[in-house]
């Protein structure tokens, strides 16, 4: 018999049936690589680690336990370490092999030791799949060394046909359900607004909590600042119950602001599902401030007697949410002159404004910021009919454009143009 042969032989013997360990050893290490918290039903990999300081390695055996109160072992696989260790090929001989509360691995290398595991770390021998079926904040331990396999599969390796003892390092798993983020409550306002004028502002929901079943919230302005005229549901609002508005809801007027209160449905079969920019309220404001002005809205916690705090409720649970508010510059635009019809800015009414307005409408052509200047028949849209008109006007004996023309002028509206070559 050959030495070779004779190494291959007591392998197999202490790897799939190992009876006494010889003495020494103890310098390699087996540990599990594993999640420390897993949510709840959730699926996990672990992995038994191997740290050699031992020798030129020949093969090893091992049962990892676990309690099947806590854990469900769904699979078991080689490790990256056994699927290259034979020169690249996995594992000459190996055994792979479950049970209801442990699995066990058997593995001869290279059955003549014509290849061996060196001396290192972070060797990745087998793994094992699990299920938590864990209650939250439960705690369960996964460890080497139990009564597994027939014979009983010992834990060792085995150097020079020897197996000798191996360290172990137990690995304990938290049932840890972590709590959604916050959801976000947000003011959605145009950044600026005209002295006078009137503007909508949306109260934007981001849930991240969970199935939101109701909302509360007070909005809070600067009355000095803006006139609040009106508010409404929001689109969500008006829809989120089986296609059908809120159960029920209440928006009030405060002083200095307003509240809502909103149920979505008394019994609760129809919630807010997690997602972003659901919009919950319209309000209406009217700009109070001179021109340079700027003011805030925010979500305030004083409004309402009793008091309406800012609040979700998921699972009948008040759950407190970010804020961010928005802020408003009264702003009046400068009236900016322009020419009618002077769609390509050259200073003049000619053929090629009426082929610059097709190409712009039709070929994606150059684009400019002047509608007035576009709205060549100043019929307050910026069509097809422009061009005509243009074309008309050039070689139609067609009506003259309206004013301002043929010199720079406006019509005083801020809104007709943005720039143009009158500046």
């Amino acid at each position: 018999m050959t030495n070779n042969l004779k190494v291959a032989l007591t392998v197999i013997a202490f790897a799939i049936a190992p009876g006494v360990l010889f003495a020494g050893g103890a310098l390699s290490t087996l540990s599990i690589s594993a999640p420390a918290q897993v949510a709840p039903g959730s699926s996990f990999d672990a992995g038994v680690m191997l740290d050699n300081g031992d020798g030129e390695i020949q093969g090893w055996s091992f049962a990892i336990c676990h309690d099947p109160a806590d854990l469900t072992l769904n699979s078991i696989a080689t490790g990256s370490t056994t699927a290259t260790v034979n020169g690249g090929a996995t594992a000459e001989f190996e055994s792979l092999n479950m049970y209801t509360d442990a699995w066990t691995h058997g593995v001869i290398i290279n059955l003549f030791g014509d290849f061996t595991l060196p001396i290192g770390s972070g060797y990745e021998l087998g793994v094992g799949s699990y299920t938590n079926d864990m209650p939250d904040g439960q705690t369960t331990t996964m460890f080497f060394g139990c009564t597994a396999g027939e014979p009983p599969v010992a834990t060792t390796v085995v150097v020079d046909g020897g197996s000798l003892g191996v360290a172990t390092e137990d690995q304990d798993v938290e049932s840890f359900d972590p709590p959604l983020p916050p959801s976000t409550f947000r003011v959605d306002a145009p950044a600026t607004a005209l002295p006078g004028g009137d503007f909508n502002t949306r109260v934007m929901l981001d849930n991240e909590s969970g199935d939101i079943q109701g909302w509360s919230f007070g909005q809070c302005h600067d009355e000095t600042a803006l006139t609040l005229n009106s508010m409404v549901l929001g689109a969500t609002s008006s829809t989120i119950n089986g296609g059908a508005e809120l159960e029920f809801w209440a928006l009030n007027f405060e002083v200095g602001g307003f509240t809502m209160g909103a149920v979505i449905n008394l019994m609760g079969t129809s919630v807010l599902a997690i997602g972003n920019d659901y919009e919950i309220a319209i309000a209406n404001y009217t700009n109070d401030m001179p021109d340079g002005s700027s003011t805030s809205l925010a979500f305030c916690p004083n409004l309402g007697d009793p008091v309406i705090t800012v609040i979700v409720v998921v699972d009948g649970i008040s759950l407190s949410v970010n804020q961010v508010g928005a802020d408003v510059q009264s702003y009046d635009p400068p009236i900016v002159d322009y020419v009618r019809g002077d769609a390509n800015q050259t200073g003049s009414t000619d053929l090629s404004d009426g082929i610059w307005i097709l190409a712009d409408l039709f070929l994606g052509g150059p684009h400019n910021d002047c509608f007035g200047s576009n709205n060549a028949n100043g019929d307050a849209s910026y069509d097809a009919a422009d061009a005509i008109f243009v074309l008309q006007w050039q070689f139609l004996g067609g009506p003259n454009f309206p004013l301002p023309w043929p010199d720079c002028g406006n019509i005083g509206d801020e809104d007709d143009c943005e720039t143009s070559n009158c500046a």
